[in-house]
């Protein structure tokens, strides 16, 4: 491969990269350099000489190339600062405040979930994130694969629990009664974990979720001693619908139909595939502590 193809070759990877994540904004080629334009705290503007991308290309086979590329623009962003385009990599202690939990639908992520650090619950995946610091109220982030986990000489375990900690302590959760709670960014909702947080009024139907910034609020019901404290709530027992991958809503079962809600609950997934979170209605017992599958659409 002689040196225009292997320019051809980054550029394309490039381009393929600006596609997929929503934290390079633009590429250029410039005459003797590839020039990025990446979003974090502050712009950044890498380059990538071609002498150095063709060296590294000699070296690397096709699939090992991508993935540096990657390597090379998140390790700068996390650092603030360009980095020189060769070998590098990023200490755990570096990335670690970073990283979260992010709740996605396992069926629907089959494929690229087979190289990341996930925990199941049925038909929910917990699963390990980096974020890109943003300072314009974006949520940016990325799937942490094995590539990268692997230097780190940490077990997944660990890494999942870290990263649940982090998670909870930037997005806590929170309680809301209704959508317009949520929706309004000046209202902080109810804190679930407080003392004595009790329902605003009987037979309330609480929203559970994270920060109402968050994307990805449901993760919520997954964090430390969430599900037990909500049972206090509760005053026992409860359903649980995932109506996206935001929210969790409970339900007293004196007055829940689950087979209703699962019914409710194929409508909303089939108007809203992209947030589909699970397609099951969950039950919490408040005596044994556990969590399982009430109704299902397969059963």
């Amino acid at each position: 491969m002689n040196g225009y193809e292997h320019q051809e070759t980054l550029m394309n990877m490039l381009s393929v990269l600006q596609e997929k994540l929503c934290f390079v904004r633009k590429v250029t080629a410039e005459e003797d350099r590839a020039v990025i334009r990446v979003h974090a705290d502050t712009d950044l503007t890498l380059t990538i000489p071609y002498d150095a991308w063709e060296q590294k290309a000699e070296r690397c086979t096709p699939g090992q190339l991508c993935p540096h590329l990657m390597d090379f623009i998140i390790f700068s962003i996390l650092r603030h600062r360009e980095l020189p385009y060769g070998d590098h990599t990023i200490a755990y202690e570096e990335i670690r405040r970073y990283l979260v939990i992010r709740p996605l639908n396992a069926d629907k992520e089959r494929e690229r979930l087979q190289d990341a650090v996930c925990r199941y619950f049925w038909d929910i995946a917990l699963v390990l994130y980096c974020e890109i610091p943003s300072d314009d109220g974006q949520y940016i982030s990325f799937l942490v694969t094995r590539h990268l986990y692997s230097t780190w000489n940490i077990s997944p375990r660990q890494l999942y629990e870290d990263a649940l900690a982090n998670t909870a302590g930037k997005y806590p959760p929170r309680m809301f009664v209704d959508l317009i709670g949520l929706i309004d960014r000046d209202e902080g909702g109810i804190d679930v974990m407080a003392v004595n947080t009790v329902l605003p009024y009987p037979c309330a139907i609480p929203l559970i979720t994270t920060a109402n910034v968050s994307s990805n609020g449901a993760v919520a019901m997954f964090y430390p001693g969430v599900l037990k404290k909500l049972s206090g709530i509760m005053q026992g027992d409860y359903f649980i619908v995932f109506t996206g991958i935001s929210e969790a809503r409970l339900h007293d079962p004196a007055v829940f139909h689950p087979q209703e809600a699962l019914e409710a609950l194929k409508e909303t997934n089939a108007d809203f595939p992209e947030t589909l979170l699970s397609r099951n209605v969950y039950y919490f017992d408040a005596d044994t502590g556990l969590l399982g599958v009430y109704a299902s659409p397969d059963s």
